[in-house]
């Protein structure tokens, strides 16, 4: 049994590695490569080699919440941008131009706790 796991972790370090040095998003990347996105997602928290949520310092985000690195992908948002936000689940949010701050934060709050 700890062969076969093993070699399953072997397969999935690799399929994580070419993710990462390919560019695409996980959702495009596991569409070409023919894997589900949930599986992708359960090996990389298995192996430990996920984005690693950062814990929040007193008086910073919400009671008990954690800050996920954030990495920018393209030209830099500014004002009057549309930007794109895709959460460890695979969820993409696109979010246009002139959106209502408060009502962004309602969703994500709710996807969160989800």
């Amino acid at each position: 049994m700890q062969e076969r796991w093993a070699g399953r972790a072997d397969y999935w370090r690799e399929v994580i590695e070419r993710q990462g040095d390919s560019g695409q998003s996980i959702a495009q990347f596991c569409g070409k490569e023919g894997v589900h996105s949930s599986s992708f997602f359960l090996w990389r928290r298995k192996l430990g080699l996920g984005p690693s949520p950062i814990p929040a310092k007193q008086g910073h985000g919400s009671e008990g919440g954690t800050f996920m690195k954030v990495t920018v992908t393209g030209e830099e948002i500014g004002a009057g941008s549309s930007f794109c936000v895709e959460l460890p689940s695979g969820v993409r949010i696109h979010v246009e131009n002139g959106f209502d701050e408060e009502s962004f934060r309602r969703i994500l709050a709710a996807l969160e706790r989800n």
